[in-house]
């Protein structure tokens, strides 16, 4: 694999989720626990449900969490990211600090987890950016090239849950 050049990218923080100029939002539902969409978001069977990925490895020491760095390969771009919200079970929120194409300012990925009464629980899966000035003119083509990538993702997130769920009930 080549080795990427990076862009460093402007800090983003939670509230960018709230008040990003872009955003590609996604929802599903799942037939599994919290715990196991959690696990599944936060890496175990990443190239399951994350389709274009090519490679990814946590970068920092000690246990995943609230700050832990990974980076990514995917077919069209690397990224470097930082983990910015890390409740289990509930949300695994991440900004992306280096890419290796200068295509955003800021980028978070915000996925959060909605038990429901019925034992299912509901996915959703934002993505929240801000573009470059130059490549502004052509939002359309980021959201073009990016909105199918995170609707099959949110789709295969919840999938690949379902089936860890009832691998963890059948190993019981």
């Amino acid at each position: 694999m080549r080795v990427p050049i990076w862009f460093t990218l402007d800090e983003a923080d939670l509230d960018f989720t709230r008040t990003s100029t872009h955003r590609l939002m996604h929802s599903a539902t799942a037939r599994a626990k919290p715990d196991h969409i959690f696990r599944v978001a936060a890496g175990e069977r990443f190239f399951e449900w994350l389709e274009p990925l090519r490679a990814w490895e946590w970068t920092s020491d000690g246990t995943p969490g609230l700050g832990s760095k990974r980076e990514v390969h995917l077919t069209m771009l690397s990224a470097r990211e930082r983990m910015i919200a890390w409740e289990e079970g509930r949300r695994l929120t991440y900004r992306i600090e280096e890419a290796s194409r200068p295509l955003v300012n800021r980028l978070v990925e915000d996925i959060q987890i909605y038990e429901k009464s019925d034992g299912t629980c509901r996915i959703e899966y934002g993505v929240h950016y801000e573009m470059v000035r130059v490549a502004r003119p052509l939002s359309f083509l980021f959201k073009a090239m990016f909105e199918p990538l995170f609707a099959r993702a949110t789709q295969r997130l919840a999938e690949v849950s379902e089936e860890l769920a009832k691998r963890d009930v059948a190993q019981r």
